[in-house]
């Protein structure tokens, strides 16, 4: 039972790790398509971040939206 649980974790584990480093190509692909490419994650914070990355992760999502928003508004003008 206890092997069982260690691979299932360490399976979690490696699919949140390929979610984490998706989800950063993904975001700094967005930002370099508007037009601001200094919004990129740091690689040494991504790993630092790790531990508090559902947070992160609405926080962002949120900032993300908000972003799009402007730069729309920006192409409109």
């Amino acid at each position: 039972m206890a092997e069982a649980s260690l691979s299932l974790s360490l399976v979690a584990f490696v699919f949140f790790a390929i979610y984490v480093v998706v989800d950063a190509f993904l975001y700094s692909k967005f930002y370099k398509a508007i037009g601001q490419k200094e919004k990129r994650i740091n690689p040494l914070l991504l790993i630092l971040s790790l531990p508090f990355y559902p947070l992160k992760y609405i926080v962002l999502k949120n900032k993300v939206e908000r972003d799009f928003y402007q730069s729309c508004l920006k192409n409109i003008k």
